[in-house]
């Protein structure tokens, strides 16, 4: 009788990943004011708001993807020393705004112009993609990465001498099933985003290219009756 050689699992996790220019970048901006005078701070932070609001409303169009605004809040509350004492009633107002510019060179020259309104602070620029773009860009990666599994996976049937390799799970990372002992995990397609990007510094903010990662795991399978 002759004994038919049993196939050998063989699992792997492959990896890509793709770099790219963003393709906005959200200029977060706060106005805000404090005060023991109350009719200061509404007044100053009534102005500044409206100045910054109008500020952007004046952008043209081709240079700005979108922007929002929160409406101005107002509060009081009473503020304590060093020494426990209470202190004057303090009154403070503040407000955020969010402008996402597709032109890097307007989104400078903007912060610029704006941070000089009394009142205004730079609280950071998100720099991302498009949902297109970021789609593209990601399928390019998954790609790659069941590609990157496939050669890994060669590479150890080879070592061993078993011959060719025959995928049969796809998974995104710790979705394999389960195998009878103790070989874990299973099933799927997989897809790992990450992102990231620093801002640039002074005028000019230059962002670097934003990452894109997938990454997957594959079973395969191969040296069994059915390997070539």
């Amino acid at each position: 009788m002759t004994n038919a050689r049993a196939a050998t699992t063989i699992t792997v996790t492959g990896q890509a990943t793709e770099k790219i220019a963003p393709d906005l970048g959200a200029v977060r901006l706060s106005v805000g004011f404090s005060s023991p005078d109350r009719a200061e701070v509404v007044d100053s932070a009534n102005r500044a708001h409206a100045a910054v609001i109008d500020s952007v409303r004046a952008l043209p169009e081709a240079e700005v993807d979108s922007w929002t605004s929160g409406q101005l809040r107002f509060w009081s509350y009473r503020p304590w020393n060093d020494q426990g004492e209470v202190k004057p009633l303090q009154h403070e107002a503040k407000a955020e705004i969010t402008v996402r510019f597709s032109d890097f060179s307007a989104l400078s020259a903007w912060v610029a112009e704006i941070t000089l309104v009394e009142g205004t602070t730079l609280d950071g620029i998100e720099w991302s993609l498009r949902e297109d773009t970021e789609q593209r860009v990601l399928e390019a990666a998954q790609r790659e990465a069941v590609a990157a599994a496939v050669r890994k996976a060669e590479v150890y049937a080879a070592a061993l001498a078993l011959g060719t390799v025959t995928p049969v799970e796809v998974s995104d990372p710790g979705l394999l099933s389960p195998e009878q002992p103790p070989f874990a995990r299973s099933a799927m397609m997989s897809d790992s985003l990450r992102m990231s990007a620093p801002g640039g510094s002074g005028a000019q903010f230059q962002p670097e290219d934003l990452t894109v990662e997938a990454r997957v795991n594959v079973r395969f399978t191969a040296g069994g009756p059915a390997a070539a």
